[in-house]
Parts: C-alpha cells; sequence; structure tokens
C-alpha cells in the first residue's frame, strides 16, 4: 500500500509540471492519444508547448507552426500558427516571429523594443493613443496595439480579421502577393475556419510539393531542382540548375530569404532576397 502512494504521488508531481492541458493526456484524464512527437514531461511557460523535448511557441517557430513538426517551407515564415511567405503589412521578423514595428508595444520601432504599461505604439514610437487613421486592437497578450487596418495582416480591415496562410492585406482586403520568382498554387489546408484550400506562393524550381508546376509531389529521396534557365524543375536525385542543398532541401539562393546567396544567411527585417542579395 506505502508503495503505491508513492507511485501515485509522483506522477502526480510529474503531470503537475505538465500544464493542465497534458495532465489530462498524462494522467489518463482523456481518452485522445497525445501527439506523439509531445514529450508530456516537460513542463514549459505560459503560451509555449513541449514539442520533443523542447518548449516551442507554436504560434512563431517555423520549425513548429500550428503544431509540434508542422515545418513552413523555404521563404516562409510562422505567424499566428500559420505559415506565411513573408511578413506583410508594414511587419518584420524579429526572432522567428513577424512583428509589426509600427503598433506592436512589445517591439516599438524595432525588436524588443517595449512601451510602457498603459502607453500604446503609435507609428513606431510609444504613446498614449493611436494616431488617425489607424486603430486600437488588443495584440495576443491583451494590450492595446495601434495597427493600420488597411495593411495589416492579422487586423485587417478590423481588429481580429486575420488573413489567411499565404495572403496579405492590401487596401483593407486579404489577397495573394507573391515575390518576383515564386508562383502562386492553390494547396490543401486543415484551417479551423472550416477552409480546406488556400493559394499560397511556392518556388516551382525547389519546392518538392510542387515541383515544375503546382501539385507535383516528388518521390521520398528525390529533390526538385531546376532542370534549365527557363525555369523547368523535375525531382532528381541531387540539386542541380543553380540550387544548393540546404538541410536536407534544394533551396534557390537567389530569391530564398533564408538562404540568401547561400545556406542559412537569413534576411532580417522582413527583407526580401534579390539576385542573391538582402533588400
Amino acid at each position: 500500500m506505502a508503495l503505491g502512494l508513492k507511485w501515485w504521488v509522483g506522477l502526480g508531481v510529474v503531470c503537475g509540471a505538465c500544464g493542465f492541458a497534458r495532465v489530462m493526456s498524462a494522467c489518463g484524464g482523456s481518452s485522445s492519444e497525445p501527439d506523439a512527437s509531445m514529450d508530456v514531461t516537460v513542463g514549459c511557460p505560459t503560451g509555449l508547448t513541449s514539442c520533443s523535448g523542447s518548449c516551442v511557441d507554436l504560434q512563431a517557430d517555423p520549425a513548429n507552426c500550428g503544431g509540434c513538426k508542422t515545418m513552413c517551407g523555404n521563404g516562409q515564415v510562422c505567424g499566428a500558427g500559420a505559415c506565411l511567405q513573408t511578413c506583410g503589412g508594414g511587419s518584420a521578423i524579429c526572432g522567428d516571429a513577424c512583428a509589426d514595428l509600427i503598433g506592436d508595444p512589445n517591439n516599438c520601432g524595432g525588436c524588443n523594443v517595449k512601451c510602457l504599461s498603459g502607453q500604446v505604439c503609435n507609428d513606431g514610437g510609444c504613446a498614449l493613443s493611436c494616431q488617425p487613421g489607424f486603430d486600437k486592437c488588443a495584440n495576443d497578450a491583451g494590450q492595446p496595439t495601434c495597427i493600420d487596418p488597411q495593411a495589416n495582416d492579422y487586423n485587417c480591415n478590423g481588429c481580429g480579421n486575420v488573413c489567411g496562410p499565404g495572403t496579405r492585406c492590401e487596401a483593407g482586403v486579404c489577397g495573394i502577393t507573391c515575390q518576383t520568382g515564386l508562383s502562386v498554387c492553390n494547396i490543401d489546408i486543415d484551417a479551423s475556419d472550416g477552409a480546406t484550400s488556400a493559394n499560397v506562393c511556392v518556388d516551382l524550381i525547389v519546392d518538392p510539393q510542387n515541383c515544375g508546376g503546382c501539385g507535383n509531389v516528388c518521390d521520398a529521396g528525390t529533390f526538385c531542382s531546376p532542370t534549365d534557365d527557363a525555369g523547368d524543375a523535375a525531382c532528381g536525385l541531387g540539386c542541380f540548375g543553380g540550387s544548393d542543398l540546404c538541410s536536407n532541401r534544394c533551396i534557390d539562393p537567389r530569391i530564398d530569404p533564408y538562404n540568401c546567396g547561400g545556406c542559412n544567411i537569413v534576411c532580417d527585417g522582413g527583407q526580401s532576397c534579390v539576385s542573391s542579395k538582402c533588400q
């Protein structure tokens, strides 16, 4: 009996470290199976989730975007749990997330520049109210934030109106805009709003899910790379036509903002990669 009591107490300590959402899975309080990639013995701070033993932000981590091991493609960033082609709406990359430098009180005018309690970020500077043409909306932490409803991807034409994956807010309407070298493909998605597909920007000469054309998927163990200067591509055992192999994937160093001019050369501040240079 004493051994049984110690066992239950020990399990309670482990489950207590997991947080309430994980306690139900670890202690048998739910009939649903936990995500196999999640390590329920790791306790994470509020807002973070345990994936394979590491605490990650599913809203901003491009390697775990919206769910454990849900990786964004080359040239994409993770914003609000969805893979996006670029940080739109005047925002920039701060760490692994998109931040609105003109309206985010935690990144006001620059990454990690925080406004004082009660202030808003007004056109890149901390102030007590928003300038004309900007709306005051609450961010994920409930803090007042000044946004441009005509160009904010997460509050497009009104607070809380989030543009879907691969789209940007322009003139108050969510639409898709691809940088030079990328093409629009309609892909299947699993969205909470019931949508089954969405238009996204892809690089047809290196994307193994859309190799040479939308929906052309390469077999396991093969790579997608260009076959000529005309922009044609095919699946093969190596990378050709000016593409490079980075992290077991062919990349186009001419336009990839995460591998601009070479592997792991990242363009900062929302810049695009044009002709292998960040600008």
